[in-house]
């Protein structure tokens, strides 16, 4: 037990480099990277927090409840962020063919330019990282990243519900479209398709 005016040992795990720390820190150098990119490229009005919607909407569109379910946020605050990027001209609501009583939110032009320099951000975080790091040494943190993400996803699952509690049928969902061959993402999806979201197509 913690004594007062002692540091934890939760803290002490955290500054001294702790995993999931350093996965976290790396995730947010990578974002910082981008953010300054895209404003030397005239994307200044984009933040990060944005980027819950670019990594989530695809080509064909989406609700504002998928995209909630998605990003694991309330409808409300992805509401707000559509709204943000409704008003600067990178996304725009439209009548979903599928139901016209639906709106999907759908990239504009503007937003497809934001996503396609994102992609390419990353592409030349990857040249610069490469000639930092070495090649050979890049993709064996690439696939190790992606084999711890994968044994903590299977280390989650592995945890019982509490009684009377079974997962949720979205959690499921979530759980299950995180499985290994999605977390192969861990470094290069935090790349176009993990930051920035889908690339324009060709």
């Amino acid at each position: 037990m913690t004594s007062r005016g002692e540091t934890s040992g939760h803290t002490q795990r955290l500054r001294s480099g702790d995993l999931g720390t350093l996965m976290r820190t790396g995730y947010y150098r990578t974002m910082e990277y981008v953010q300054a990119r895209l404003e030397q490229l005239g994307f200044d009005d984009v933040r990060p927090a944005h980027m819950a919607i670019f990594q989530n909407l695809g080509p064909e569109g989406a609700r504002i409840g998928e995209l909630a379910e998605r990003a694991k946020l309330t409808n409300q605050s992805v509401g707000y962020l559509v709204d943000y990027l409704e008003e600067h001209g990178y996304v725009e609501r439209r009548r979903d063919p599928a139901n016209r009583r639906a709106t999907l939110v759908c990239f504009t032009e503007r937003g497809w330019d934001e996503a396609d320099a994102c992609a390419k951000i990353l592409d030349r975080l990857d040249e610069e990282l490469t000639t930092r790091m070495g090649a050979e040494r890049l993709e064996q943190l690439q696939a190790l990243l992606a084999e711890a993400t994968a044994a903590l996803q299977a280390s989650k699952l592995a945890i019982p519900a509490p009684r009377g509690r079974p997962r949720s049928r979205h959690q499921a969902a979530y759980d299950q479209a995180r499985q290994p061959a999605a977390a192969v993402t861990a470094y290069r999806g935090v790349s176009s398709a993990g930051v920035c979201g889908c690339r324009r197509a060709a």
